[in-house]
């Protein structure tokens, strides 16, 4: 059985539109509401369709957290196939049709996940493949029609075999929401996994606000929060053996860059800075969770 995982926060109309969808393309969905309140219409959506199950935390656990609550919800079921998703994501039939079908030509082999090609609607561009290799990051263009390995998936979109799942792990929850995917995934590699995306199906997807542009460039932009995050995980991966070397090297050197972008072309710079640099701290003392 193929099961669905959607971790909400606060979702407005258009999102729960798309669990109203999501329900026909899969035989058992978990939604996972992490919003202080869990709105009307999501336990109404749960009340009228017996394969909507819904988990109101009442408040934020993080992204990790929901995940980990969906997905122990759809083993419990018997799903074979995972998706997980973010609110906004707008999965289609040929794309779910077509990564399972990718996964059970591939059945035997050591796969943690197959994730589609996704075009960022507010950088307007398709998002690229990752691979560390040789010492360096090698960005697959998402081109063409055959599976491209890659080190790690953005989350949404992306399907795991139960049994991949139950051999790798839960997401960690430590980590509460940024580098909870790219965590995920480099430590299916140091276990001897597989990752793969598949360009020859595109997600709609929103990473962030409104980029902001810096000498022609656009860097995908977040809330102060969530740059906290991004600091601190960014510095508690850095510690850990698994993760590949080139991986650190390649984040140490975004990091001050990120900082000074962040820092000075943004409305709420002080604010951005403070949390930044907040982040790092907690980071380096090794602090967890969520922020208080």
């Amino acid at each position: 059985m193929i099961g669905a995982v959607v971790v909400t926060y606060h979702p407005d109309e258009a999102a729960l539109s798309g669990i109203e969808k999501w329900q026909e393309l899969f035989g058992a969905v978990a939604v996972v509401d992490n919003s202080a309140q869990c709105p009307a219409a999501l336990q109404t959506l749960s009340n009228r369709y017996a394969h909507v199950d819904l988990i109101a935390n009442g408040r934020n656990l993080g992204v990790a957290a929901a995940l980990n609550q969906g997905v122990a919800r759809l083993l419990a079921q018997g799903c074979d196939y995972l998706f997980l998703f973010d609110q906004d994501s707008e999965p289609e039939a040929a794309m779910v049709n077509g990564v399972v079908a990718q996964l059970q030509a591939l059945d035997g082999e050591p796969v943690a996940q197959i994730g589609p090609a996704y075009f960022d609607r507010r950088l307007q561009q398709r998002a690229p493949f990752i691979q560390l290799v040789g010492g360096r990051i090698v960005r697959h263009p998402a081109q063409g029609e055959a599976l491209i390995e890659a080190d790690y998936l953005i989350t949404s979109g992306t399907c795991i075999p139960s049994r991949a799942w139950q051999q790798i792990g839960p997401m960690d929850e430590r980590l509460f929401i940024d580098f909870v995917d790219i965590e995920w995934g480099l430590r299916a590699r140091a276990q001897g996994w597989r990752s793969y995306g598949w360009p020859a199906v595109t997600m709609q997807h929103s990473l962030g606000d409104e980029p902001v542009k810096v000498f022609g460039r656009s860097y995908p932009l977040h809330s102060p929060l969530r740059h906290y995050y991004y600091f601190r995980n960014c510095i508690a991966l850095m510690k850990r053996a698994y993760i590949p070397r080139e991986w650190k090297w390649i984040e140490l050197y975004k990091l001050p860059l990120r900082f000074v972008v962040y820092a000075i072309f943004t409305r709420q710079r002080r604010r951005h800075a403070y949390m930044m640099l907040r982040g790092l701290w907690d980071g380096l003392r090794g602090k967890t969770g969520r922020a208080p």
